[in-house]
This record gives structure tokens, sequence and C-alpha cells, in this order.
């Protein structure tokens, strides 16, 4: 998620995901919609809600990063890209954004696709894996396959 520390700092989150609604679809229908949209996301992050009328600079590194797939999420995408959401978070907090990953899936419809060094961690939230070495696909197939077996050892090691 390269939005880390992109996130507008003298704007509030409401305010920021208003414009990101409005930008990305002209042809909603008023208010309530909206609302509706910004309520969605506030049930998949519920601190966000608690954070509505701070300044986005004053917000933690991780409800950054939440209020940064908020602003994305608005947009109803159909492809999320995840290029190393643990980055940067305590390990605590790893477990947690995947968890979170997993709720966004299936509480939006969309594909996520995440690329990742913590191969563990994201075999366990993942239905289908391309294990790429040297810029080559060296394994396709079920996640929970991968992890099962010693695979992984025999590729990277």
């Amino acid at each position: 998620m390269p939005f880390r520390h992109r996130t507008a700092p003298k704007r509030s989150f409401g305010r920021l995901t208003r414009w990101a609604i409005f930008c990305g679809d002209p042809q909603l229908d008023g208010r309530a919609e909206v609302d509706t949209k910004i309520a969605e996301i506030y049930s998949v992050f519920p601190v966000l809600k608690q954070r509505e009328k701070q300044l986005a600079s004053s917000l933690s590194g991780g409800e950054k990063q939440m209020l940064a797939l908020a602003n994305i999420l608005v947009l109803s995408p159909k492809l999320l890209l995840l290029d190393e959401p643990s980055l940067g978070l305590s390990p605590p907090l790893v477990n947690e954004a995947f968890q979170k990953i997993t709720e966004l899936n299936q509480a939006f419809g969309t594909a996520v696709v995440i690329v990742e060094q913590k191969v563990r961690e994201v075999l366990k939230i993942t239905q289908r894996t391309y294990l790429l070495k040297m810029g080559r696909v060296v394994y396709e197939g079920s996640s929970a396959a991968l992890l099962e077996g010693d695979r992984i050892r025999e590729i990277f090691l």
C-alpha cells in the first residue's frame, strides 16, 4: 500500500473519504449513498469512526494504513493489490492486518493479490498461491497444500 504516509495531512478522515467517493464515482445519487458507503467502511474499520474528526496527520501509522484502504474501498474496486501489507507492523498487528484483509475480501467481494515476504502468514489466509523465484513462477496451486508440506523449504533453500 503505497499511501502509508501520503494521506492529506490537513483533512479529516470524513472529508477525505467523501472527497474520494465523489472523485471516484461522480454518478452517486446524493448524500445517502455516500453515507451508506462510509457506514460499510466503519463496519470493517470501527476505529476510523472514533477518529472521524481528527486530521489525517495525527493518526498512528496503522490508522493511516486503514485510512488509505478505506479511501480505496469506498470506490468499490474489483481488485486490490497489496504490496507488503505487514511492513512496519509489530508482530501482534501482523496477524490482525491479515485478518482484516480476509474480512475485506469477504465484506466487499474484492479480489486481493498480496505480495508479501511473510509467506506462511499469507498462506493461512489465501486460497491460491503463486510463488516467484528470480522472476519465474516456481509454484502455482493451493495455498493449503503448500502450507502442509515442505515444498516452501525446497523452493527457497
